[in-house]
Formats: C-alpha cells, sequence, structure tokens
C-alpha cells in the first residue's frame, strides 16, 4: 500500500526561476506512476529518491554536455541539496540531526550517480546496459531478483531518455525547461 505522506516529499522546489523549474521537471518524471505501479519501485521514501537520483543524473548528463549550462547544473545541485533539507524538516528531523541526515542523503545521490556514469563510460553499449543494470538492481530494487526484469526496462529507458534529453536544447534548459519523453504506460 503507497505511503500517502510520501506524495509530499521531494514535490520539487520552491525556487520559481529557471533552477526551479528544472527541479520540478525532473521531480514531476521521477513521480510518474508508472515506476511504482508497473515496475515495481517501492512507492516509500527510498524509492522517490532512488527515482529523483536517476532522473538528476540524466538530467545532469545532458547538461555536461554543453558547457555553458555548468553555471544552471551547479545552481541546480544546490537546490537539491536544499530540497533534501526541507523535506527532512517536514519530516520532523530534528535541527540537530538534519545536517547529518542531508550529507547521508548527499553521499547516496552522488555515489549513485557515480555508478550509473561509470557504467555508461563503458565502450560498448551491451557493457553500458549491463553495468547500469547492475546498478538499477543494488539501488532502485535493492537486489530483489523477483522483479530483475524490471531493471532492463529502467535501463532500457535510461538509453531512450538520455537520447531523447538531447532533443533539448541549450537555451531552453538554460531557462528551465527540460522535457523528458512520456513514459509508455504498460
Amino acid at each position: 500500500m503507497p505511503l500517502s505522506w510520501v506524495l509530499d516529499l521531494f514535490k520539487g522546489a520552491a525556487d520559481k526561476g529557471p533552477v526551479g523549474t528544472l527541479y520540478s521537471n525532473i521531480v514531476a518524471q521521477a513521480r510518474s506512476v508508472s515506476f511504482y505501479r508497473d515496475l515495481g519501485v517501492a512507492d516509500d521514501l527510498d524509492g522517490r529518491f532512488d527515482m529523483i537520483a536517476l532522473h538528476y543524473f540524466l538530467a545532469m548528463d545532458r547538461m555536461r554536455q554543453d558547457e555553458t549550462l555548468m553555471e544552471i547544473s551547479q545552481k541546480l545541485a544546490n537546490l537539491v541539496i536544499a530540497d533534501m533539507d526541507r523535506s527532512l524538516r517536514e519530516m520532523g528531523v530534528g535541527d540537530m540531526k538534519v545536517g547529518k541526515k542531508v550529507q547521508d542523503m548527499g553521499l547516496a545521490l552522488y555515489g549513485r550517480m557515480e555508478m550509473y556514469d561509470h557504467a555508461l563510460m563503458e565502450e560498448i553499449e551491451d557493457s553500458q546496459k549491463s553495468k547500469l543494470g547492475e546498478a538499477i538492481m543494488r539501488n532502485v530494487y535493492r537486489r530483489n531478483e523477483d522483479i530483475s526484469s524490471n531493471a532492463q526496462k529502467i535501463v532500457d529507458y535510461v538509453f531512450s531518455q538520455r537520447e531523447y534529453l538531447k532533443l533539448n536544447s541549450t537555451d531552453e534548459i538554460a531557462n528551465g525547461h527540460l522535457k523528458f519523453e512520456k513514459i509508455k504506460e504498460s
């Protein structure tokens, strides 16, 4: 049964500028029902965190292809961390513990991004997909072999999104418009 309170966590940015819009686009795509209903991603804090991390990775992967987006990518990174802080405070985590928890979440986020990036550095696409599948099994599915076929579907989704995100122009992204490909409902 989904935890309804989780829906409000990582809901996006209070920032109303381009960076806030970018982050809201990332969060909206990560919260697509298909991931949780059709692909077996846990509908809880961890599952949502992992889907945001994956989509944040996709956005940063696209932005690093253009040096002129470096500044906005750094502002986006700052906003993601600020949203983690806000989310923890809304959950009732005390001031004394928020800093440590945000640090732990930041390390988890960047650890995932590093794994995804490392997988995609492989020379051969099959090797990339294999390594990315391993990382998704470890992070998103917590090594639950019962749903390993879903990991491959997410790998295919990542490859499709990477290509689709290339269609977003530098100007569009700089103005906060990052369009993900619509998810095909099962």
